[in-house]
Parts: C-alpha cells; structure tokens; sequence
C-alpha cells in the first residue's frame, strides 16, 4: 500500500477557480468584500492626537505586590536619583489592623514601608485622553516596578557585621600583641592609581547610586484638588496695560525718581 497518490489520479474541484497571482481561491471575491462591509459598517471615526514632547515627564508605576482590586496607596514621600533612576515611595502602614507595636519596637519604631524601583526609558507606552471628541496620544518616558524594600533589616545585618569584624579584629590584636617577634620585611612603592580598586559594572553602578544625592518631590494622589483645577475654558485672557505700565509696576519699589 502506497502513500503517495499516482499523477494519473490527482483531481481537482470543477466548480472552484484558482487564482494563485491574487492569493484567492475564489475568482469573485469583489462581492465577499462587499459583503463584509456592509455586514461590519464604520459607527464612528474618532481623530487621534499624538503630542511630541511636554514639559514634565510621565512616568508608569507598576506596583508588583497589590491587587488591582486595593486602593491606591497613600503615599507620604517621594525621592529620587536622576543619575541612577532609583525611586523610593513612603507608604504608612495601617496601624487599626495587622501591626503589631511590639514588633515595630524591634525593629526602631517602623511605621512605614518603603516601595522601591528603577525607572527605565520607554518609548512603546501612551497616555490618552478622550476630549471633545478626540483621543490626546501623551508619550510615556519612564517606567518601572516598585517592590518593597527593608532597608530597616538591611541596616540591621550591616550592623551586626560591623560589630563582628571590630571584635575579630580586636581579638587578633590581643594574639598578635602576645606573640611579638623579629621579622625582616621587603617595602615597595605603588601609585596611587594601582592601589584604587577596579570596580565592574554592578558594583561600580551600586557605588555611583550610593554616592548621589536624593531629590525630594511632592505626591499628590487622585483625591487632591489640585488635580481637579484644569480650566475648561477656551477663552484668552487680554491684559488692560500697556507693556510699559506693566514693566512699571514689576519695578515700581525699586524706581528711583531723579
């Protein structure tokens, strides 16, 4: 038994015509198109804004251990490092449920947690808004995800390492102070650029981070009413003076008649 079909028995459909130069196996498809059109009509065309560039950057925060369903959190304080993009969000914790006081004693009086990310450049990501008809493109700079950060715990590990190397190094002390002898040591000189250490990338970036300054900025959440003050009104204010009865009074304390 053959798996293949002999030539001679090959056939093909007597009521289809093949047009292969088109991609079609149907030689009408004009009225399938037809069809579909009138069957999937345009309800509404809607024009689409895309602004180039603004004067502030926006930025997406993903927050990797809330549920979409939670409130937005109250955040209390903001910081940033331009250089090495490192951000870190304030968020007090809720103290009517789940704290414990006495865990918080432990741990220096903790009463925050910490949110912390690197921002990433993106340039696949758009806010729109819907105005008058139109959907207003915004370009999205920045972007990443902000996870929680014990930095309190992390203080804690350092200094209990910090007490152990000092006791270490006091006991070697002692050991080496009773055991004094004569010893016959080679001295050679090295640059100061040969005795630096050489960093690589993730601990040369970890050092750069470490070393910039935060930049503190203001949070204002949904609720603010600073966020509800856009004015709807298209109409332009026309100043009733004259540039120089303007320039007059920006100067007017500091004029000096002679």
């Amino acid at each position: 038994m053959s798996l293949f079909v002999p030539e001679d028995d090959e056939t093909q459909p007597e009521n289809m015509d093949l047009d292969v130069s088109k991609g079609n196996l149907d030689g009408d498809s004009s009225k399938a198109d037809t069809n579909s059109d009138e069957e999937d009509p345009v309800v509404n065309e809607v024009p689409i804004h895309i602004n180039s560039r603004l004067t502030e950057e926006l930025v997406i925060l993903q927050y990797t251990n809330r549920f979409k369903q939670r409130e937005q959190p109250n955040i209390s304080q903001v910081r940033f490092k331009p250089q090495a993009g490192v951000l870190e969000l304030n968020v007090p914790l809720e103290k009517s449920k789940y704290f414990s006081p006495e865990k918080s004693a432990e741990w220096d009086n903790i009463d925050k947690q910490i949110l912390r990310g690197v921002l990433n450049d993106s340039s696949a990501y758009y806010a729109g808004v819907v105005k008058n008809g139109a959907i207003h493109l915004n370009p999205i700079q920045k972007n990443g995800q902000v996870r929680p950060y014990f930095e309190y715990m992390d203080q804690r590990k350092s200094e209990k390492q910090n007490q152990f190397h000092q006791q270490l190094k006091i006991a070697n002390e002692t050991t080496d102070a009773s055991k004094k002898e004569v010893r016959v040591v080679q001295m050679s000189m090295k640059t100061t650029v040969d005795s630096q250490p050489r960093l690589g990338g993730a601990l040369q970036s970890n050092k750069n981070e470490s070393e910039e300054a935060w930049v503190d900025y203001a949070w204002l959440g949904s609720s603010k009413e600073q966020l509800h003050l856009a004015n709807k009104d298209d109409t332009l204010l026309q100043s009733n003076m004259t540039r120089d009865e303007y320039m007059g009074e920006l100067f007017k304390e500091t004029r000096v008649d002679l």
